[in-house]
């Protein structure tokens, strides 16, 4: 007596076409399989099962997690641009790092190092007058007329070379 399978009921494979069609769309979103699967409310064997019998599921759910990483890069960019303008140096530096020729070799980074190495740092008076410089730029209101003149105050009682 040999052991047949039997096909799933309409049912089911109607279910399942619709969970297979939630995890395209939530790997749009999400690429990461673990992530998305919990979301649909199936298992990583699921769909790991899933891609071994249809390998038509197999290549759109590949298509749709490429771009959900595509859609996470963007959000990310977003993100690190919002710190960056935000004078987060980190994001600042991954910025430059990543769309600027310069900064992404080492070798640069290097050299301002060794040239930063040569230079006296800065006295506790530098400090205070660089602070206060910008916390001017900070407080600046955009309908003043920005002259020369307005800056007079910070320069007081410093000699004009």
């Amino acid at each position: 007596m040999s052991k047949t399978k039997k096909k799933p009921a309409k049912k089911v494979v109607a279910r399942i076409d619709r969970n297979k069609e939630k995890l395209l769309l939530k790997f749009r979103e999400m690429p990461i399989i673990q992530v998305a699967v919990s979301q649909v409310g199936i298992t990583r064997m699921t769909y790991y099962r899933w891609c071994d019998a249809d390998r038509e599921f197999t290549k759109e759910a590949e298509k749709a997690r490429e771009e959900g990483v595509l859609y996470m890069n963007d959000m990310m960019e977003s993100l690190l641009i919002k710190k960056a303008k935000e004078g987060n140096l980190t994001a600042v530096n991954t910025w430059l790092k990543t769309y600027h020729k310069m900064y992404a070799d080492p070798s640069h980074f290097e050299y301002i190092r060794e040239e930063m190495k040569k230079d006296d740092p800065l006295s506790p008076e530098q400090i205070k007058r660089i602070a206060k410089c910008t916390m001017a730029w900070d407080h600046v209101d955009p309908d003043e007329d920005e002259r020369d003149e307005d800056y007079e105050t910070f320069l007081e009682g410093e000699e004009r070379k």
